[in-house]
């Protein structure tokens, strides 16, 4: 089994996992960038490393909308 570890990267390195099967636009991520940004971002990414960076595996509208809320890094676990 593969070591995990949590880390802080920032959402915009993150790629975006392309065969997610969600496709909200900004305006239905609004809503949770506004709680990201009161709360902070609660329940870490998944990611996994790709090409030199990472990919997101699980959390792709946590991602998207920590972009929106301009978050400098997400806590992940890869």
């Amino acid at each position: 089994m593969a070591d995990t570890a949590l880390v802080l990267i920032d959402p915009r390195k993150i790629a975006p996992d392309p065969d997610n099967v969600r496709r909200d636009g900004p305006d239905e991520l609004d809503g949770l960038a506004e709680s990201i940004r009161e709360h902070g971002l609660l329940q870490p990414l998944g990611v996994a490393r790709q090409n030199g960076g990472f990919r997101v595996v699980y959390g792709s509208r946590r991602r998207a909308a920590a972009i929106i809320a301009g978050l400098p890094e997400v806590p992940c676990m890869v």
